[in-house]
């Protein structure tokens, strides 16, 4: 978010739950409203108990495990996993939560907090250089003190982001300019109208396409300015509107898709503060999942730490899951907007438009190409300068692309490990609430990383958007199917526990396929795999052991109903070849 407000309350909840007596302790009587508060109150998610900023007009419902969605009724939204948004009229809210509260097949309840992001009101265009030494390439980077100050140059002589896919979720992202148009989009998505390919997630207020131009601007072209991780492809992915807002459930799914989709970075530089709540009290259901989804996914999450000042971190950046950034100035001390607390984890660039502390005769905003509305500019795109804790995540997600450049099959872990470990240290010694771990350093992280893998090679199952990897990682499981038109593909992963997951072949509300390999070594010496369709389309099931290089194979024909796989002597407990 940029520096400013973190949105303002939409919905008093209290209000909301008192109308129907839920709030009270006091005991209710007998055939009173109060007597649904146990049951109601117990289906709610922290983000409805918490009295968060919501949208009057919608709730949010997860079911139960194989509920029917008909439950709910025709106008459910399917949003993903067992998640369904349902828009409600205000008057009736009370009474719609209560009918769905004793509904069996419903597990949990939850508003549909609104996140934000601040309007500019630092922001302004980039003037031509004041004597700076001259970078021929990109004319503006010597103006971008905030690149230099993560190793920019030096983590350029080791990796520059090519092959990861960094997903921006944020207002969208427009490449119309000539700055941020030498590379397409390795996917579009918009969560707010439920809309995929080319324009989709064209940029409706301008701050989603600055976050891109921090992780890839065009570089080394002889134009404007430079991106940090240039050489990655964005997924540029809408879940905010044009005034700023964006709805819980359009980010849940909108990380759902990114991760679906092979991700192995996403960047959220939005949320809302926690005053001094920390998660889980201060979160959303539907977004705790979406993040644990992307997590076994094998995603690397940012966010931002806020800009309330506060000395807790907001949601989703105090998610234990998410790596949560804090802004500096350019001499790298703590950006007073900036929020801290224990969950923070790094802190990075995030600009002071009231100084210039690298004296180079310009605001110390953070630079980058976006729409001219943000810089009240009188052209369709221009160069600004931008401050708040929105520019310090991305920041930290092209650290990581560049990381999962150099070493793609790192995992999420230890790419954390290593931005964390090799970070610059300020404030007390070691961990500190104000900076975390430190200032992310590209350049140290890199070499870290390296260091990491050498001593702690990754497991040889890399999880991705179509592959499971299941008992430890030893098991890689994929699917491919064909299906009446001669369409063909991937089936998606959406990984459950340690020995299971699900596959979706054609929308992710839609699950084709439950796989689970089980150690069944205690029992006949085997390894088993089990495996369910839900499906007639042809599919064929591969299950591999990399550690032993053996592999079984399933199949189904096309217009055959699946048939139930119960194979328990699929795999030697041994993974000697």
């Amino acid at each position: 978010m940029a520096r400013g407000r973190l949105g303002g309350s939409l919905l008093a909840l209290g209000s909301l739950l008192g109308s129907a007596g839920w709030a009270s302790s006091a005991a209710p009587a007998a055939g009173s409203p109060r007597a649904a508060a146990a049951p109601a109150f117990a289906k709610l998610g922290p983000a409805a108990r918490a009295a968060l900023p919501a949208r009057e007009d919608r709730l949010l419902v997860r079911l139960r495990p194989g509920a029917p969605a008909a439950a709910l009724g025709a106008a459910a939204l399917p949003l993903f996993g067992d998640w369904y948004r349902l828009t409600v009229e205000p008057p009736r809210r009370s009474f719609e939560l209560e009918r769905l509260a004793g509904l069996e097949a419903v597990e949990r309840i939850e508003v549909d907090v609104v996140h934000s992001f601040e309007e500019p009101r630092a922001a302004a265009p980039a003037g031509a250089a004041r004597g700076e030494a001259f970078t021929p390439d990109d004319p503006l980077f010597p103006q971008q003190w905030h690149h230099r100050a993560v190793q920019a140059e030096a983590a350029w002589e080791i990796a520059r982001g090519d092959g990861a896919v960094v997903a921006v979720i944020d207002s969208g992202v427009s490449r119309g300019g000539e700055d941020l148009a030498c590379a397409p989009f390795a996917a579009e998505y918009d969560a707010v109208g439920d809309v995929e390919g080319d324009g989709a997630a064209a940029d409706v207020h301008g701050h989603g396409t600055f976050i891109a131009g921090i992780v890839a601007q065009c570089t080394d072209n002889g134009l404007g300015a430079a991106g940090l991780a240039h050489g990655a492809r964005l997924m540029a992915i809408r879940a905010c509107t044009e005034d700023a807002e964006c709805a819980a459930s359009d980010v849940a799914r909108a990380i759902d898709w990114a991760a679906a989709r092979g991700a192995g970075v996403i960047t959220l530089s939005l949320g809302f503060a926690c005053g001094g709540l920390d998660w889980p009290d201060c979160s959303t259901a539907i977004e705790n999942d979406a993040i644990a989804r992307a997590a076994a996914a094998g995603a690397v999450i940012v966010a931002i730490a806020g800009n309330a000042g506060e000395d807790h971190v907001g949601f989703p950046a105090n998610h234990p899951e998410v790596i949560g950034v804090g802004g500096v100035d350019a001499a790298l001390v703590k950006a007073s907007y900036s929020s801290w607390g224990a969950a923070l984890s790094l802190a990075a660039p995030s600009g002071d438009p009231d100084a210039d502390r690298d004296h180079d005769g310009h605001p110390d905003g953070i630079l980058q190409e976006t729409l001219g509305r943000i810089c009240v500019a009188f052209t369709h795109y221009a160069y600004c300068r931008w401050s708040g804790t929105s520019f310090a995540g991305p920041h930290v997600a092209a650290a990581a692309a560049l990381l999962r450049s150099r070493q793609p099959l790192a995992t999420r872990g230890q790419v954390r490990r290593a931005l964390e470990e090799s970070a610059l240290d300020r404030g007390v010694a070691g961990f500190d609430p104000v900076y975390g771990h430190g200032v992310v350093q590209a350049a140290a992280a890199l070499a870290r990383l390296d260091e990491i893998v050498a001593a702690e090679p990754p497991p040889p199952c890399t999880p991705s958007a179509t592959r499971l990897c299941l008992l430890g990682g030893r098991f890689a499981v994929e699917v491919d199917w064909t299906d009446f038109f001669g369409g063909s593909g991937s089936g998606r992963a959406l990984p459950m526990t340690g020995d299971s997951g699900l596959f979706w072949f054609f929308a992710p509300s839609n699950l084709e396929m439950l796989v689970k390999v089980l150690d069944g070594c205690g029992v006949n010496g085997r390894v088993w795999v089990f495996a369910a369709g839900t499906t007639d389309v042809e599919w064929r099931l591969t299950v591999s052991d990399t550690e032993s290089g053996a592999s079984v194979a399933y199949a189904n024909l096309l217009g055959v109903a699946s048939p139930a796989v119960t194979d328990t002597g699929a795999f030697a407990c041994d993974p000697a070849p």
